[in-house]
C-alpha cells in the first residue's frame, strides 16, 4: 500500500471497497485457525467441535475477554492482524448473543 492509499482509504467512497477487503482478511484468518482448533478430526463426524465452542460454553463472557486482550496488544504493537483478531471474535461474541436471544424467546 503506498501513501496514496493510506491518505484516500477514510474516505466515504472507498468504504466498500475497504470494508471488502477487510472482511476477506477476516475470512482468511478464520479459515486458517479452523483446521488447528478442531477438536473431532474426523470428517465423517456429523459435527466439528472447536475448542471455542467449550470455552464458550464455560464461559460466554469469554470471546469478550480475548477482545480486550487484542485490543491491549494492538496498542502496544500496533500489528494489523490483532485488528483482525479483535473483529472475528466481536463476530463469535454477536453470533452467541443472538443464540442467546433467539433461546430467551422459545
Amino acid at each position: 500500500m503506498d501513501a496514496k492509499d493510506v491518505l484516500t482509504i477514510k474516505t466515504a467512497d472507498k468504504f466498500e471497497e475497504n470494508w471488502n477487503v477487510f472482511s476477506k482478511k477476516v475470512k482468511e484468518l478464520i479459515q486458517s485457525g479452523k483446521e488447528k482448533y478442531i477438536i473431532q478430526k474426523d470428517k465423517g463426524a456429523a459435527f466439528q467441535t472447536e475448542a471455542i465452542d467449550i470455552i464458550i460454553d464455560l464461559n460466554p463472557d469469554y470471546p469478550v475477554a480475548v477482545m480486550l486482550k487484542y485490543i491491549i496488544r494492538f496498542f502496544n504493537k500496533r500489528n494489523s492482524e490483532d485488528l483482525l483478531k479483535i473483529a472475528h471474535y466481536a463476530q463469535i461474541a454477536w453470533t452467541e448473543q443472538m443464540y442467546r436471544e433467539e433461546w430467551e424467546k422459545v
